[in-house]
């Protein structure tokens, strides 16, 4: 079945099959003879359910627990519940405040008087958004270590001299460059941290897809925090002391192996709070 097929069949568009197909949610087949996806029954069905599932709210990380097995329907659905009957106590005491409002006379902007808002609401709001920052831990992460990467940079670039090493041999260095290429490194983390879901989406496919934002978020890590090392072993040396390059790499993949480590642990406690 063609993808056409499947929009007049469901009723929905193009750009929302693609979008659980990235999402790792369903998985067409391709067609030998052209390389088309043709989608079967059980494919046309899993959109089924999937869309009735996004219609009444459940998020496509439940949906994506239901899917490999790691939650039960009934589980997702207790919480949908509890977040429709959260938004409507929440919309029970906004009407609440529109009542108060209305019962003030007409006034300008500046005359304006609020009515006062219970304690608790301002402070379950602020746990709520610590709460989700949780799940972008992965972005929150790649972009602070390039953040950081970017400080060093502007920092160290204008006392550096026109000429600097770039490459050592026995903790002697063997080749300088023009100080431009320092920001050579910061480039190249730059494009890191750009193209490496692009460069993965491809390479990961089926289930493990679910993965590809903390898969990516690993090797971006990676990859900036060995040229970030350059630049730092660039910077030390400069300052005279003279370690040796091998047991400096050697000392920052252990502290990447480290966070690999930590980056597993979070990824499996991500996943278990998602899937509830």
């Amino acid at each position: 079945m063609t993808i056409r097929e499947v929009e007049q069949r469901l009723n929905v568009t193009r750009a929302n099959v693609r979008f659980y197909e990235k999402e790792g949610l369903i998985f067409p087949k391709r067609n030998p003879l052209n390389d088309y996806r043709d989608y079967s029954e059980e494919d046309v069905e899993s959109l089924n359910k999937i869309i009735f599932l996004r219609d009444i709210g459940i998020p496509i990380a439940d949906i994506r627990g239901l899917i490999l097995g790691k939650t039960g329907i009934h589980e997702i659905l207790r919480r949908r519940q509890a977040a429709l009957e959260k938004e409507q106590q929440k919309t029970e005491g906004a009407v609440k405040l529109l009542r108060e409002l209305l019962a003030q006379p007409e006034s300008s902007f500046a005359d304006l008087k609020l009515p006062k808002i219970p304690e608790g609401e301002a402070g379950r709001s602020l746990r709520d958004t610590l709460g989700e920052l949780w799940y972008f831990w992965d972005t929150l992460a790649v972009w602070g270590f390039f953040l950081l990467q970017v400080i060093c940079t502007v920092c160290v670039f204008p006392m550096l001299p026109e000429e600097i090493p770039v490459s050592w041999q026995g903790g002697v260095p063997t080749d300088y460059k023009n100080r431009i290429y320092f920001l050579g490194y910061l480039l190249l983390s730059a494009l890191i941290l750009y193209g490496m879901r692009a460069a993965l989406y491809r390479s990961i496919v089926g289930a493990l897809r679910c993965y590809l934002d903390e898969v990516t978020a690993v090797l971006s890590v990676g990859g900036i925090g060995f040229f970030f090392a350059m630049q730092v072993y660039t910077v030390i040396w400069m300052k005279g002391l003279y370690l040796s390059q091998d047991l400096f790499l050697i000392g920052c993949i252990c502290f990447y192996v480290i966070l690999v480590v930590l980056a597993f642990f979070l990824i499996r406690n991500k996943r278990q709070r998602m899937a509830g």
